[in-house]
């Protein structure tokens, strides 16, 4: 039984996970390798799916579905937005998600 417990404490964290702790430590982390552009976007089944596994809430989705939508595109934000965003408490898959599908859209709408 201490075998496996060891094995998973010698793997590396997670993208997601480093990320996580880099930002709970009040500091930001880069990713180290550049994902390729998905060859999908916002409103694809594949994103739609990663937000509705972050929040079963419509409203946040919308929100944050907007927020991206015009950060990846000319399309300003309205007054009533907030300057920033943050996400709390995402598990490892949800961050993985956001920096390898949505992160590329983030960097080429730049």
């Amino acid at each position: 039984a201490g075998a496996p417990q060891a094995q998973r404490a010698s793997q590396a964290p997670s993208p997601g996970a480093a990320a996580a702790a880099a930002t709970a430590q009040g500091g930001w982390e880069r990713d180290g390798c550049p994902h390729p552009l998905p060859p999908f976007g916002l409103t694809s089944p594949v994103i739609t799916h990663l937000l509705t596994t972050w929040t079963p809430s419509p409203q946040k989705i919308q929100y944050l579905r907007l927020y991206l939508t015009s950060l990846t595109s000319s399309q300003p934000l309205p007054a009533t937005f907030p300057k920033g965003l943050t996400l709390l408490g995402l598990g490892d898959e949800v961050a993985d998600g956001f920096l390898t599908l949505i992160g590329p859209m983030l960097m080429k709408g730049r």
